[in-house]
């Protein structure tokens, strides 16, 4: 089992600055546990959840979420001339949400066994407006994968996290296929 807690300002600039002017904060915290572990066979089940409340320092959120193509930015890789922007909007643009605090839920849920591995995470997120309702906001993902050249997805029992992936052998090293 794996469990971590942390303390943090919120929310903050580029550089890790504070942002606002009344020292807003958060807390994060995770555990893991895994389940049905087969160290020998490779394969394992995890079990994880965290929560994070946040007090903004301006009392202020937003979500918003970008293509993940790249293809809001100009030049660069969505192959536009640099200079003209492509003016694509973001997927999911809250604006700003006047909020005296946020409580985030998440449960996580990951699985290997041999080449094959899934993974999935769910979260939940309560707003407690300035003025106005509670809202809430939810989202998940699930991919899954399997390595048809054999390899395995490392896991990490210190952290609680799949590792990255590490070929059987690198492309090109002698007639190496490197791992997918």
């Amino acid at each position: 089992a794996t469990w971590a807690l942390a303390g943090f300002r919120y929310p903050t600039d580029t550089f890790g600055g504070n942002v606002g002017d009344n020292g807003g904060f958060g807390m994060a915290t995770r555990i893991t546990k895994v389940l049905g572990d087969c160290k020998e066979g490779h394969g394992l089940f995890h079990l994880g959840g965290g929560y994070s409340f946040v007090d903004p320092a301006n009392d202020l959120v937003q979500y918003q979420n970008q293509p993940e193509v790249f293809v809001g930015e100009t030049g660069g890789a969505a192959q536009v001339p640099a200079g003209v922007p492509s003016n694509v909007p973001p997927f999911v643009n809250t604006g700003l949400i006047p909020t005296d605090n946020v409580n985030l839920f998440n449960v996580e849920l990951a699985a290997a066994q041999g080449s094959f591995y899934a993974q999935s995470e769910a979260f939940y997120t309560v707003v407690n407006q300035n003025v106005g309702d509670t809202l809430t906001f939810s989202g998940a993902y699930a991919h899954a994968g399997y390595f048809l050249t054999g390899e395995k997805r490392v896991y990490n029992r210190k952290n609680g996290v799949f590792g990255r992936v590490k070929p059987n052998s690198n492309f090109g090293d002698c007639g190496g296929t490197g791992a997918w």
